[in-house]
């Protein structure tokens, strides 16, 4: 499975349901926790690191993901 297939399906996972990568992680429904989970998950599962602060900050999923 490509990595970009694996990140969507682990934000969906994370939000239970499909988000719009326009929005910040908060706007699409994440809170701390999640951001949490979705960030270790990240790192285990793909080579894209992404902290909960990343997730938790003001930027759109989109601009987090293609760092």
């Amino acid at each position: 499975m490509k990595i970009s297939r694996i990140v969507e399906t682990l934000l969906e996972d994370s939000l239970n349901k499909k988000p719009n990568v326009e929005n910040t992680f908060l706007e699409e429904g994440g809170d701390s926790f999640s951001a949490l989970l979705l960030s270790e998950q990240l790192s285990k599962e793909t080579s894209v690191e992404v902290t909960p602060e990343d997730l938790l900050s003001d930027k759109s999923l989109r601009s987090i993901l293609e760092r």
